[in-house]
């Protein structure tokens, strides 16, 4: 399940974010429709569920070099703040820290900057079924410092908020 569309679908939001073209989710409402959601097999996918009470059985986090992550999301269309504040997100690790921190022994993270949609599916089935390998993704030892200059120099510090 996409819980984007079932938080529009079912106002689970507060407000819309025009800034970042993102709506704002009730958490409180998010966590009750994610635990009526559970023990049915059900698979969520959604961008951080650190917040939610249910366990998962694996949590998956998909990542994706975070140059080829600005690129997409500028091709998207996507609002300047909202593509700083994914990249910067994912060059950090945010999701995957949130994730560990609730989830430690059950995370994984897939590498999907390469791999066809097809390849990342057969990965999320393989945590699932416990047989994938626990490697965390560190893009910052491993993007050149180029890249991370690339990267860092976009930010406004000012008013950076992650």
């Amino acid at each position: 399940m996409e819980l984007g569309d079932l938080i529009k679908r079912e106002g689970l939001y507060t407000s819309f974010d025009e800034q970042t073209g993102s709506f704002v989710i009730d958490e409180e409402k998010v966590k009750k429709r994610v635990a009526n959601l559970s023990g049915d097999g059900t698979v969520i996918e959604w961008i951080d569920l650190s917040f939610v009470d249910t366990e998962p059985d694996a949590a998956v986090v998909l990542r994706t070099n975070p140059l080829l992550l600005k690129k997409r999301l500028e091709e998207r269309g996507y609002p300047a703040k909202k593509v700083r504040e994914n990249v910067m997100a994912e060059l950090l690790g945010v999701v995957h820290s949130n994730m560990v921190e609730r989830w430690r022994e059950k995370t994984f993270d897939v590498d999907t900057s390469t791999l066809q949609p097809s390849d990342s599916i057969q990965l999320v089935i393989s945590a699932f079924e416990g047989h994938a390998k626990r490697k965390a993704v560190d893009w910052l030892s491993e993007l050149r410092p180029d890249e991370l200059d690339e990267l860092i120099g976009q930010i406004d510090f000012s008013s950076a908020s992650l």
